[in-house]
């Protein structure tokens, strides 16, 4: 019996094309957020990279300017990635006043996602709704969320601020 080569066979759709859709992607320039940048890409999307000197996502303003300038352009929204993060930065606070990991990686796609909300619900249609994806890590495995402490002010050295913002 001669074995097939699997190799040889055409590679499994596992997505359909995606012509005239739009998507948002947060931390699109590396990493995670580039692979699904570039493979929404060549699905045939539309896709807007949300990159730090565009949209600082640890700054509410800055947050609230990305989505009137993406808004003012009348594109529909079908598809956002919250992807984009910090780890293991430095104790500090945004201009807002949040703890960094806290205030970027949690709050910030939280305005995000709810200053697009309406453009997502207005761009879907039946059997074919919009979405929001939200990318984490494992970080929540390794530690505890303090509930009284989520700005995690009394924690100077360690991952304890990443580790709690990735356990909301």
């Amino acid at each position: 019996m001669q074995r097939l080569d699997l190799a040889l066979l055409p590679p499994k759709r596992v997505f359909p094309r995606q012509p005239g859709r739009v998507a948002i992607v947060t931390g699109g320039t590396e990493g995670i957020g580039l692979a699904t940048s570039k493979r929404l890409a060549l699905l045939g999307m539309h896709v807007i990279i949300v990159e730090f000197s565009y949209c600082d996502l640890a700054s509410m303003r800055s947050i609230r300017e990305f989505v009137l300038k993406f808004k003012e352009k009348k594109l529909p929204l079908h598809v956002l990635i919250n992807n984009a993060g910090v780890m293991m930065v430095p104790q500090r606070e945004t201009a807002d006043g949040f703890e960094e990991h806290f205030g970027l990686n949690y709050l910030g796609h939280f305005l995000l996602t709810n200053l697009l909300l309406d453009t997502l619900r207005e761009s879907g249609c039946p059997g074919r709704s919009a979405r929001v994806v939200s990318v984490s890590s494992a970080t929540h495995y390794v530690g505890e969320l303090a509930l009284d402490d989520l700005q995690s002010r009394w924690v100077q050295v360690g991952v304890r601020p990443s580790v709690r913002t990735a356990m909301l």
